[in-house]
């Protein structure tokens, strides 16, 4: 049906505020905004929802944080906030929080290689057409040296 965008706008029409989300509803959403590649749209949401006191004591909490750290935080690269987020979290023990750190320095030079890469790719055209330029310019030099001299 393509109606994704309502999903979230109608959620919380019914739920009031995103701390009274159920744990299920809110990996839902998750989820779904994460597969149609609209993260962001869970940024607030999902950071609402699990700074809530009450939510820390259910037993989602912790699977719900780690998809939150996955889905949202790492594809959206914010890595400061999601290692705020870890350190910051009661529910893991250490070798979980020094996992998730791991993963999210891992996310984070997987994201400083794309960043590159892809600066890398946009100066490539820029070369490519001064080179075609510099051909250009000195073919119409070639040809005013020709036409003045006949």
């Amino acid at each position: 049906m393509n109606r994704w965008r309502e999903v979230l706008s109608w959620v919380l029409q019914y739920y009031h505020v995103p701390e009274h989300l159920p744990p299920k509803v809110l990996e839902l959403c998750i989820l779904l905004y994460s597969k149609v590649r609209e993260p962001q749209v869970m940024l607030e949401v999902g950071s609402s929802w699990l700074r809530d006191q009450s939510n820390k004591s259910l037993p989602e909490y912790g699977s719900l944080l780690e998809l939150y750290l996955l889905h949202v935080l790492l594809p959206l690269g914010r890595f400061e906030g999601a290692e705020e987020l870890v350190r910051g979290c009661d529910v893991f023990d250490s070798e979980q929080q020094l996992a998730f750190l791991g993963t999210i320095c891992e996310s984070r030079c997987q994201w400083t290689q794309r960043e590159e890469m892809h600066s890398a790719a946009e100066e490539q055209p820029d070369a490519a057409a001064e080179t075609v330029l510099g051909r250009l310019s000195l073919l119409s030099v070639v040809l005013c040296y020709i036409l003045m001299s006949s």
